[in-house]
């Protein structure tokens, strides 16, 4: 089969959309009339004019300017404004302080920090969970019990102790 064969058999782009419109706009005169007689009778009798020539003619449309303003993918826009700059930079009331002041001290932060390596050392030796009807809480729960097992033996004797004393001293201060 030669080039021109094709050609000849298959229809070109503008008869193959000529023909859907054309399709469309007699399948749109019928529906449209039969609804616009449904929508307005609504059980009443009222009087309803057929529709003019005029109006039962397809529209042709041009596809002359359509194709100048739709825009390909591969059309590059170049913007040749910058951003705008906001006109001045926002100003500060205060300098920010920095607070040397910390929550935990270099020895407790040690211990968190082994501890939370521990823990991932542990998660990452047991990232395959069983049979997968473990959740991650439940996981976390197991792996985060002895450690915080031992963190209560070493710690919790101390703690009770520094509160008991602290309350047998506030209770001596009121009673003098």
């Amino acid at each position: 089969m030669n080039d021109t064969d094709v050609d000849q058999q298959e229809p070109s782009m503008e008869e193959i959309l000529a023909s859907i419109r054309r399709i469309i706009s007699e399948d749109g005169d019928e529906d449209s009339e039969a609804k616009a007689v449904a929508a307005i009778s609504d059980g009443e009798d009222t009087p309803v004019e057929p529709l003019n020539d005029d109006v039962k003619e397809p529209i042709e449309i041009l596809d002359d300017d359509v194709d100048g303003d739709i825009l390909e993918l591969t059309d590059v826009i170049d913007d040749d404004e910058p951003e705008p700059r906001p006109e001045h930079e926002p100003k500060l009331e205060g300098e920010i302080e920095l607070v040397d002041d910390k929550l935990l001290s270099d020895e407790v932060e040690e211990v968190s920090v082994a501890a939370m390596s521990e823990l991932t050392t542990v998660l990452a030796a047991n990232a395959a969970v069983g049979d997968g009807d473990q959740t991650l809480e439940q996981l976390l729960k197991d792996v985060l019990r002895p450690i915080l097992k031992q963190w209560l033996d070493d710690n919790l004797p101390k703690i009770v102790d520094r509160i008991v004393r602290e309350e047998v001293e506030r209770i001596a201060q009121r009673a003098k």
